[in-house]
Parts: C-alpha cells; structure tokens; sequence
C-alpha cells in the first residue's frame, strides 16, 4: 500500500490509501453479480501547432513574414481502472495515453 501499488483481493479502503480518491466513481451490473469501478485520471500535454506572423522592419519600411508557433494545453484522461466485487478489487488495468 505504501508504496502506490494495488493487487488483486484488496480492500477498497486499502486502494483508497495506496491510490487516494478516485476521479470518477460508476456502477455496473452483470449476470455474474454487481460491481464498482473506480477511475483514476491522469493528464496529457497537447501541441497544437499554427502560422503566426511577425513583422519587423526599419523607419518607412515594414514586412511580415510567417513562422510556425507552437501552444501546449493539458487534457485529462482515464490512467486507470480498478473494478472491485463484494468490496475487494477484482481486476485492475492501465490505460495508455492517448495519442
């Protein structure tokens, strides 16, 4: 617990303190019974590229010229799943990041 990590068979309070509080938390039902899963998010930065212009010149005399800016943003994603049944954690998985 301590060092972050989660197994099949442990509590819920145990992922709770080795995960924290999870993003989203959903229910679901199956033929095999009722179960919860808990998200737990990360974050992403995104380029984004485009034409900007700069312009630069001298007393009467002026020009532009186009160049390629970048930006970044942040966008946040689905890191993990853990699915518990009857309180324990039955199965977990990592997501990739998305491209």
């Amino acid at each position: 617990v301590d060092g972050g990590k989660i197994k099949v068979g442990m509590t819920e309070d145990a992922v709770y303190i080795a995960l924290g509080k999870p993003v989203e938390v959903l229910q679901q039902e199956t033929q095999a019974g009722a179960s919860t899963v808990w998200l737990y998010g990360g974050t992403r930065l995104r380029e984004h590229r485009y034409w900007a212009y700069r312009s630069w010149g001298h007393r009467s005399r002026y020009y532009s010229e186009p160049y390629m800016a970048f930006d970044y943003s942040s966008e946040p994603y689905v890191r993990l799943e853990v699915v518990f049944e009857k309180g324990l954690v039955r199965e977990w998985r990592t997501l990739p990041v998305p491209r």
